[in-house]
């Protein structure tokens, strides 16, 4: 192999793309605002902040990357309260103990992992989580604790540990003393130090205690400790402070602490410090004098990350710690235990309820747990907020969704999960890899599935066998080392992906980028070092209290792969040091094609580059210098082989970094932008951005892909798990001429007649949502003008109309209906429940081609649309007919006893009026022979027997069950209750024509 660094290849220029793609005229916003995103899971994922209602036990609330929730019922289920502020991270929470309705939230998380979110300060709430109100304190970047005074709710202390990445004066402890409409910092120890906790004394709102810490990080390096770590102590409610230095306290760094009172005796207090002499101390006469009651790391494993515990109220030996797992101490921390039958790991907040102990909530990695009992039983809270890396689909039908999210690990799940009540959580399975990587899907054989962890693990997992077998590149635990020290570097999210024309060829980048064609039975360099390999950036991380290496900073390595669909061999390759490189022989050659100019600073991490679909010479890059203090997205397109970059960041926000792009693969110049707060589109190819978040909440958005089939964008977030955008042809049609136009009718996608299975439950009763049934027809309404008109929608066979739909509340923009591939329904009597309703409801329409007509705005539009069988379904097309003759011929059936249903009962009211006894008595007879007017309810027909009306529907739903022709029997009992069903009618008949007219000379019978 070889590199040249000298820009590019002889041959670039003659196989630069001829035409750039046609830029389409604005489109607002507001024409696909309808489209929905649905969240199918799955649930686990990290909580950092938790708090409850003193004395109410139903009421909770939980904080972390994505956002607030709050459970009324005790934990069962719970709901987000905070989903579309302007930002979703949140560090701290707090009730306050005067008023249960009063609730602050700090955002940014102080718990300092690689994919920590920013904040925009404090937002609280006087109406128990119902509305927020921002109220400051901005720019103070993550907030990792909150003290509301026990007497005053308008009194509260922020404990700011600032921007993680950048030094700032805006850190340190804060105060309002009005709700949060002013701020005082009343303590500030330097841009690099900031608040880690703060306490107040329950007895006495004028002492309070504060943790300070040194805790930053850049792209290669974690800082744990300063000089100006400590405990500081304010007796005059904050206006002044004393660092706390000796009497039994460690010098320092003392690195993260956490100070708590013991509310049962506020002289009792503990400070967790990760200082290298211990990690508990304890003071019983109000912080004058210090002692060192416990050493062990199990109890603060990790300190940048945890460092947290909550003290009993009512027990002030009793403390839990927050760490890898949870533990307690009974005897004020002499000796300590792990907390058993808890329901995850990685523990950061506990809430304890002052009046009842065995009260807690807990928040950690995987979600927020409830327990009633002191911690004997834990309910894991059913939320949807799983932190996906990396997304993958396969091509079955429906399709699988992966993605690898942090702590919990690999999850595959259906994109359908073709069951009534959603996927529930036993739909997923961990197909092996890691929390933090990439994951793919082998596209010959869907069935295996490859995905990769730090220190450079990777796994080929075949869901056949459901075994993962390890395949990695250099198996040599790299555990705790620094990355100077290891012959290859792999990142914490080192990327994988498959070649498209050669699938068994799938790649791996280290600070090399390697291939196997073999399923990783053997794999090969096909790159030098594309990395600066700066090893004064390859150190040890963490420090000066603890190291800490799991590869989250191993630094100079490759960051993106990509190999173009244009184009065999040509890979595009960036790495987290800067550098972008191009292959066009599969790694012969190399060129070094990172930007020169164009706003482009050295030293950013290169997300991803994404070869065009549509030219083998353009390509689009993301860079993130967000781990260097700088929040703007950087965004970059390529038309000629990375010679030459043009910044396409445009619009975008300058406050929310960008980590993913891509191009549609079937509208060139439409794309696709993910960032720390939402995802983006382009129609333009990045000459003008636009929210395209709909319904999705504000959250990081990592990754992202288009499945080709079903023209879903399925979008991985980091803090609310997966959502499906079904169907985005409507985003590929809009164009001038369709905004043109009063009304349009988009291309409609072929949809499956799938049978739908028994109900599902996930856990607790969380069940992520399925589409709904169908196919979804989109059409385009200029104004509101027209959409005030009647619009109809009709489904025809050829020339026959079997389905009318009346859209009842049409919208100026994209419209979407859904058709749920069935005939019209028919009403049966009015009042009556039918123990099985299948002869109510329309039979399924056969696989095959529809025409689609709207009537809108004076126009009518048409598009056809194919129905496609079942792929699990065995039936003929025959059968299929044969399925739905029998069911057509009931159909008619029903409709004509309706009918005859319905004159009896007009009959009946006329002949009651005018005091025909005998004649309402036959009616009245007849009827109840034909149905039962008695059943009103659904299970009434344990109470009447079914006659001919309810029988041809029970029959319909029997014959309908599955595809398959009717049974002989079927046929059989359908002949019997037709010839009772025509004798019936002519007996009604019968009376009808006896009675032409009441005996009174009013009005005439039916």
């Amino acid at each position: 192999m070889k590199i040249v660094c000298t820009a590019l290849f002889f041959v670039f220029g003659a196989l630069a793309a001829s035409s750039a793609p046609v830029l389409a005229a604005a489109i607002p916003t507001a024409a696909y605002s309808a489209l929905h995103f649905r969240n199918i899971g799955p649930t686990s994922g990290r909580i950092d902040a938790v708090t409850g209602v003193t004395g109410n036990s139903l009421e909770y609330y939980a904080g972390g990357l994505g956002g607030i929730f709050k459970t009324t019922d005790g934990g069962l289920t719970w709901k987000a309260i905070f989903a579309h502020e302007p930002v979703s991270s949140i560090g701290a929470l707090a009730t306050a103990p005067s008023d249960g309705k009063i609730v602050y939230a700090g955002t940014g998380e102080a718990n300092l992992r690689n994919d920590v979110a920013f904040g925009d300060g404090v937002w609280r709430s006087t109406d128990a989580g119902v509305r927020w109100q921002h109220v400051g304190l901005d720019a103070t970047g993550s907030i990792a604790a909150i003290a509301v005074s026990p007497t005053d709710a308008n009194t509260a202390f922020v404990a700011a540990l600032g921007d993680q990445y950048a030094p700032t004066t805006e850190r340190g402890i804060y105060r309002t003393t009005d709700g949060g409409k002013t701020w005082k910092k009343v303590l500030y120890a330097g841009e690099r130090s900031g608040g880690s906790s703060v306490a107040i004394d329950p007895a006495n709102p004028k002492i309070v205690f504060a943790g300070i810490w040194e805790g930053w990080r850049n792209p290669y390096h974690l800082n744990s400790g300063g000089r100006s770590d400590g405990i500081y102590e304010s007796t005059d409610g904050g206006d002044t402070w004393m660092r706390l230095r000796g009497h039994g306290l460690p010098a320092g760094p003392m690195g993260r602490i956490a100070v708590a009172f013991a509310p049962s005796d506020p002289q009792r207090i503990y400070a967790l410090i990760e200082s290298k002499a211990g990690t508990l101390w304890r003071s019983d006469d109000g912080g004058a004098m210090w002692k060192l009651v416990n050493a062990s790391h199990g109890i603060d494993q990790r300190p940048f990350y945890f460092t947290s515990m909550a003290v009993d109220p009512n027990d002030r030996n009793h403390v839990y710690f927050m760490s890898v797992g949870m533990w307690q101490t009974k005897d004020g921390g002499s000796k300590v235990a792990r907390v058993l039958n808890t329901k995850g790991g990685d523990y950061h907040s506990m809430w304890i309820d002052p009046h009842d102990s065995k009260r807690l909530v807990a928040g950690g990695d995987q979600g927020a747990e409830v327990s009633v009992d002191g911690g004997k039983t834990w309910l894991l809270a059913p939320i949807a907020i799983a932190q996906s890396y990396h997304v993958a689909v396969d091509d079955r039908v429906p399709y699988t969704v992966c993605s690898e999210d942090q702590d919990a690990g690999s999850a595959c799940g259906p994109s359908d999960s073709l069951s009534n009540g959603g996927i529930g959580a036993d739909a997923w399975f961990s197909a092996g890899g890691g929390e933090s990587g990439w994951i793919v899907i082998d596209r010959t054989d869907s069935n295996i599935i490859y995905g990769d962890g730090y220190t450079g693990d990777v796994t080929r997992y075949d869901r056949r066998t459901r075994q993962a077998r390890a395949i990695n590149i250099w198996p040599e635990d790299d555990m705790g080392w620094p990355a100077r020290d290891l012959k290859y570097r792999f990142q914490w999210t080192a990327p994988l992906a498959l070649s498209p024309f050669r699938p068994d060829v799938l790649y791996m980048g280290g600070n090399r980028l390697f291939e196997t064609a073999d399923g990783g039975q053997t794999w090969k360099a096909i790159s030098p070092d594309l990395t600066r390999n700066d090893k004064a950036r390859q150190g040890f991380s963490g420090g000066p209290v603890t190291h800490d290496n799991t590869s989250v900073e191993y630094y100079d390595t490759i960051f993106s792969i990509a190999e173009s669909h244009r184009r065999r061999g040509e890979i595009w390759v960036g790495t987290d040091d800067g550098l972008a490189w191009l292959t066009l022989d599969g790694g012969a050659h190399w060129s070094n094609v990172t930007p020169a100019g164009a706003g482009y600073a050295p030293w950013g991490r290169v997300d991803y580059i994404d070869p065009s679909p549509f030219d083998a010479a353009a390509a689009y890059m993301v860079v993130d210098y967000h781990k260097s203090g700088d929040r703007s997205p950087h965004l970059y397109k390529t038309t000629d082989y990375g010679r030459d970059w043009t910044s396409i960041s445009a619009n975008l926000p300058r406050t929310s970094y960008a980590r993913m792009i891509k191009e549609d693969p079937f509208r060139r110049g439409l794309l696709y932008v993910g960032t720390e707060t939402g995802l983006w589109v382009s129609f333009d190819d990045g000459k003008a951005w636009q929210p395209l978040q709909n319904n999705l909440p504000t959250v990081p958005v990592y990754d992202f892909t288009v499945q080709r089939h079903f023209d879903d964008l399925v979008v991985g977030t980091h803090g609310r798990a997966l959502w499906i955008l079904d169907d985005i042809s409507p985003l590929q049609h809009l164009d001038a001429q369709v905004l043109s136009q009063s009304a349009y009718l988009f291309p409609v996608r072929e949809a499956y007649r799938y049978r739908i299975g028994d109900y599902t439950r996930g856990a607790n009763y969380w069940n992520g949502a399925n589409p709904p049934y169908g196919a979804d027809i989109n059409f385009y309404l200029k104004s509101a003008t027209a959409s005030k008109q009647k619009v109809t929608l009709q489904i025809l066979d050829g020339t026959t109309v079997i389905r009318t739909i009346d859209v009842k509340k049409p919208y100026a923009g994209v419209n979407r209906v859904w058709w749920n591939l069935r005939y019209g329904a028919i009403r049966h009597v009015k009042g009556f429940v039918p123990w099985d309703g299948g002869g109510f409801r329309g039979p399924l329409a056969l696989p095959g081609t529809y025409t689609v007509r709207l009537d809108a705005a004076g126009a009518t539009r048409t598009q056809s649309l194919r129905v496609l069988e079942d792929p699990r379904s065995h039936a003929t097309e025959a059968q299929l007919r044969s399925q739905l003759a029998f069911l057509l011929r009931i159909r008619s059936d029903e409709q004509r006893l309706t009918k005859t249903i319905g004159r009896l009962n007009a009959a009946l009211a006329v002949a009651s009026k005018h005091s025909q006894t005998a004649l309402a008595g036959q009616i009245d007879a007849l009827r109840h022979r034909i149905y039962e007017p008695e059943v009103t309810q659904p299970e009434d027909a344990l109470r009447y027997p079914i006659h001919v009306y309810g029988r041809l529907s029970s029959l319909a739903g029997d014959a309908a069950s599955a595809d398959a022709a009717p049974t002989a029997s079927e046929m059989q009992v359908l002949g019997l209750l037709e010839r009772e069903m025509r004798a019936r009618i002519a007996r009604a008949n019968a009376i009808l024509r006896a009675f032409p007219a009441t005996a009174g000379g009013g009005s005439g019978l039916p």
